[in-house]
């Protein structure tokens, strides 16, 4: 049995693995995840820690764009590390696809640990991670949409799940909820949303299990904020400035409720190469076992009968979650003063909790009907092979694509209005400092620690324009004062004479949040350890 298992995970990797040994497809956010890698490369480079600031990649990307410092680094660090252990001998391209892959390894290994303390069946458990692996909704997440955060964080959703029956169950288990959902934190914003509405019902449908373990709840929370805090405390510092994706980027629910999927296509998936989105569903099998779940009998009654009321407490959201994907919830009759819930900006992002937890009761569901059947172990591997086969049908799009280079789109999300508004005109401009007013000049000097510095010659007192974008929290040595100016760049005002301009992102904030981060992990190490 041992043999057939790993027989089956390695089938099922190299199956939903195969287009990384093709060309490098064009799709999603594939060329953003792609320049995040390259800014990572150069602040490795310059030695820049935190990351957060590129000033070396020829683009807009170049003024100092922030990918790290407003978006959740968790998948910022899986490059960091493949960069690190690879000694920078790795085409960018080539890491991407090692990253995928080792996602796909996360989602598999998370679903298999989590299941298996849920229903302590290491066979349902290996079921639930193969559905996991070669879902349609993780696929097309990992290939179509070139998404990888968002397939990182359903990675988590099973551990979740886990940490939430622990405080059903009152056992150790609940730990797992503030451990998983920091992960998810970590990984992308909008799945954080979701996951915050789930994480709501959940708990307003067993208040009373919570409130009466109200002493782990206020712990819990405080390990979030405490294991967070070094991506939470700068971004909340930052994004207090005039950035694009916190002031405009905010989609409309009139706007989400067009973006919904068909009803049907929610269980009978119809990929077209025009309608790729149409792989938003958790696939055939997934969903066909599923619907067994709630129609097959099992001694008289429906197989749902012997599922726990929390077990069908997460069932009825994540099935909830799925209507709301579609046109049958009405997101376009949202008051618009409902704050929040915009920034999912796709419905069907709620398929990211919809998911995972539908496969692991699928899993139990296919467990359940094989005891009633006398080829128990056949009709176990007709499911699953045919979850593998299947899975093509979801991780084809790099090959609908021709071979195509790496190429570069300007992304305003995080540049200040000013800058996104100018956008054109900054791109036909050298990325050099300029003498707005004042008899002088200016030239770029070097990179220190990662950060700019330039020198200038003024004949009397001098504005001056850096290649920069002036972010909150930046500190500016050698001039008389800074600020955004109409181009969204950074403008500084300097004496008559010479001098060194020398940049940096406030130490305090980095001391404070890191700390913070770095205290709690130690605490919370030290107190496992005393328990166990």
């Amino acid at each position: 049995m041992r043999i057939t298992k790993i027989f089956i995970v390695t089938l099922t990797f190299i199956v939903i693995s195969l287009p990384l040994f093709g060309h490098f497809w064009t799709s999603g956010d594939l060329s953003a995840h792609y320049y995040r890698l390259i800014s990572i490369k150069h602040q490795l480079e310059t030695h820049q820690f935190p990351m957060y600031f590129d000033f070396v990649t020829d683009n807009m990307q170049g003024y100092g764009y922030s990918w790290n410092l407003f978006y959740p680094p968790l998948t910022a660090f899986l490059y960091t590390i493949i960069e690190l252990l690879s000694f920078n001998s790795i085409d960018a391209v080539i890491q991407l696809k090692i990253s995928i892959a080792i996602i796909s390894a996360i989602n598999f290994f998370i679903m298999y640990f989590s299941v298996k303390r849920i229903f302590n069946s290491s066979q349902i458990a290996f079921i639930s991670a193969i559905l996991s692996v070669t879902s349609y909704y993780f696929l097309y997440n990992q290939y179509t949409r070139s998404a990888f955060p968002e397939a990182l964080a359903m990675s988590f959703v099973p551990l979740l799940l886990l940490g939430l029956f622990g405080y059903i169950n009152n056992n150790k288990n609940k730990i797992y909820l503030p451990l998983s959902f920091s992960l998810i934190l970590l990984t992308n914003i909008p799945a954080t949303i979701v996951t915050l509405i789930f994480i709501t019902l959940f708990v307003v449908i067993f208040h009373k299990k919570f409130i009466e373990q109200y002493r782990d709840v206020i712990l819990h929370s405080f390990i979030v904020i405490g294991i967070t805090s070094f991506f939470i405390l700068p971004l909340y510092y930052t994004s207090k400035g005039d950035i694009y994706a916190f002031t405009s980027m905010k989609s409309s629910y009139e706007s989400m409720w067009k973006l919904t999927i068909p009803v049907i296509n929610l269980i009978i998936p119809t990929r077209t190469t025009e309608y790729p989105f149409r792989l938003i569903t958790p696939g055939w099998v997934i969903m066909g076992l599923i619907i067994a779940l709630f129609t097959m009998k099992k001694n008289g009654d429906k197989l749902s009968s012997m599922l726990d009321g929390h077990h069908k407490v997460a069932i009825s959201i994540s099935l909830l979650f799925i209507i709301m994907c579609s046109q049958m919830f009405p997101w376009n009759h949202i008051p618009k003063q409902l704050p929040v819930l915009n920034f999912i900006q796709f419905p069907w992002r709620m398929m990211l909790i919809s998911s995972p937890i539908l496969c692991i009761f699928a899993a139990l569901t296919l467990v359940k009907i094989a005891q009633e059947s006398q080829g128990k172990k056949g009709l176990i591997y007709i499911v699953i092979f045919s979850s593998i086969i299947l899975s093509m049908y979801a991780s084809t799009s790099p090959f609908d694509n021709k071979a195509r280079l790496p190429w570069y789109q300007v992304y305003l999300d995080y540049m200040p209005n000013n800058m996104a508004r100018k956008i054109n005109e900054i791109k036909k401009t050298k990325k050099e400092p300029i003498v707005l007013s004042g008899n002088g000049s200016i030239v770029s000097a070097r990179l220190t620690g990662g950060y700019p510095t330039y020198k200038y010659i003024c004949m009397d007192d001098c504005t001056i324009q850096l290649p920069v974008i002036p972010y909150r929290g930046y500190e500016v040595e050698g001039v008389k004062s800074f600020s955004e100016n109409n181009m969204g760049l950074m403008q500084v005002n300097v004496s008559k004479g010479s001098g060194q301009i020398n940049l940096k992102y406030n130490p305090i904030i980095i001391y404070i949040s890191y700390g913070i981060t770095l205290i709690t992990i130690i605490l919370l190490l030290y107190f496992t350890r005393r328990k166990s």
